[in-house]
């Protein structure tokens, strides 16, 4: 991982089936804000939910399933970031459970946006101590 900028952050992401095997991590981007990151691990994870239809399934269900199949995203930057994307997995399938697959990107985008919001204030928090 090379130097960046003071203002930069990359989101890399480790797939959960190989997990703890760096070889199968890849780059996903550099973002000017840690918002932008942050949204950006947000919708890997929805993408995942998105593509795959569990309607009937219970919320452990869900998120064991994710935690076996899906992509972990990751936030490198200027500060101490942790974006827990197994965190956001697990609060966003309890709000998945019983939804249509197809209401899937407009419930996972309105809970996104709120956990985002609730995220960012806890760094800023972070930061100032």
């Amino acid at each position: 991982m090379e130097a960046m900028n003071k203002e930069q952050y990359r989101v890399y992401v480790d797939d959960n089936f190989h997990f703890m095997d760096e070889d199968e991590r890849h780059e996903v981007g550099t973002f000017e804000s840690l918002e932008e990151a942050v949204s950006k691990c947000q919708n890997i994870v929805n993408r995942f939910f998105i593509e795959h239809d569990h309607t009937e399934s219970k919320p452990e269900d869900l998120y064991n399933a994710y935690v076996s199949f899906g992509e972990d995203p990751f936030i490198i930057g200027p500060t101490h970031i942790r974006f827990v994307s197994w965190n956001y997995a697990k609060a966003l399938s309890s709000m998945l459970v019983g939804t249509s697959a197809a209401a899937y990107p407009a419930v996972a985008e309105i809970f996104g946006q709120g956990y985002r919001a609730a995220y960012l204030d806890l760094n800023k928090a972070e930061e100032c101590k």
